[in-house]
């Protein structure tokens, strides 16, 4: 999805279409027609790429990999009572912070990008 601004003219189209992927246009004079890819792009740009140079799009889809993951498996939801959006895959998965108690063991922090994005979890006493 694309809106009508200017820097999405033809050849912007042509190399998006390239690539396989399918071009759908936005209704004129509608900003906020996609508000919820609007504020992930948001969120990806403040919380991870704004604090990179990227050095081409092996770089690119590695940053952009690393911080779905932190936001699919590691973030917190707010809407969905502070857990993560997905379950983290079978054996890789933090100690469930309800189970533990406040004093059960050490909170541990885990890292990606160098630090970038940061999660914490209690881990087993």
């Amino acid at each position: 999805m694309c809106d009508r601004d200017g820097r999405f003219e033809n050849g912007f189209d042509g190399v998006v279409g390239d690539g396989g992927a399918e071009i759908r246009k936005t209704a004129h004079r509608s900003p906020n027609q996609n508000p919820f890819i609007e504020r992930w792009v948001q969120s990806i740009g403040q919380e991870c790429l704004d604090h990179f140079l990227v050095f081409g799009e092996k770089h690119t889809d590695y940053l952009v990999s690393q911080y779905v993951a932190h936001y699919h498996l590691e973030r917190p939801c707010q809407s969905l009572d502070n857990e993560p959006i997905l379950k983290m895959p079978r054996g890789n998965k933090p100690p469930d912070q309800k189970e533990a108690s406040i004093t059960a063991g050490p909170i541990k922090c885990q890292t990606r990008l160098g630090g970038l994005l940061k999660h914490y979890y209690r881990a087993a006493a």
